[in-house]
């Protein structure tokens, strides 16, 4: 059975049509990592359910086990791989279901954000980092 989909869903139109802003890390059945383009701080990932639900309540409970192991596993990558001192996990349950919502950039697929921290005193503001630093971080991440 193929998961259920949202037309005008930016995570699920990445998966078939995954353009290079994706950065696909990891892709399986259930979930896949993605690079994202405005980090927080280099290596920030999500990983993302291939169905599309809105909040952790609609997540059949085996599929957001799967979730939560890949956002520890590869906040460990993270830590190994690009000696990152931490991380955060972080998911916005039902906040981009919310009218008021500041954010112009509405995602109602939730989604599990990887951010690693590198020193006690990062910012987590968001950046813009070059082709050249997402790719290589795409590489450190990929295996």
């Amino acid at each position: 059975m193929k998961p259920k989909q949202e037309l005008n869903c930016v995570f699920c139109m990445a998966q078939s049509n995954p353009g290079e802003e994706y950065r696909i890390i990891k892709r399986q059945t259930e979930l896949f990592v993605v690079l994202t383009q405005m980090p927080q701080n280099l290596g920030h990932l999500m990983v993302i359910p291939t169905a599309h639900y809105s909040t952790l309540t609609e997540i059949p409970k085996k599929i957001l086990a799967m979730l939560l192991q890949a956002a520890i596993a590869y906040g460990e990558k993270l830590q190994k791989r690009l000696q990152a001192k931490a991380y955060v996990l972080r998911v916005n349950n039902n906040l981009y279901l919310l009218e008021d919502h500041p954010n112009n950039n509405h995602v109602g697929h939730i989604h599990f954000h990887v951010i690693p921290r590198y020193k006690a005193e990062d910012s987590l503001e968001t950046t813009r980092p070059s082709e050249k630093e997402l790719t290589q971080i795409k590489k450190q991440l990929s295996s």
